[in-house]
């Protein structure tokens, strides 16, 4: 867990990461997108996201 200023309990708070991996095609070439969701851990509002994306790499 993280520590994040929670918009709603005002107040600086564990955030609760939620992890979602997946492929996107763009341009003709694959790539791996993790999108990581960060909620307040006391009332569950949303607080920010990342999307990070990188070149799928074939073994």
């Amino acid at each position: 867990m993280t520590n994040e200023l929670c918009p709603n309990c005002r107040v600086l708070t564990d955030a609760v990461v939620s992890m979602f991996e997946k492929e996107i095609k763009e341009k003709g070439e694959v790539y791996n997108v993790i999108s990581r969701s960060y909620n307040c851990s006391m009332c569950n509002t949303f607080i920010r996201c990342e999307n990070i994306k990188s070149k799928y790499k074939k073994d």
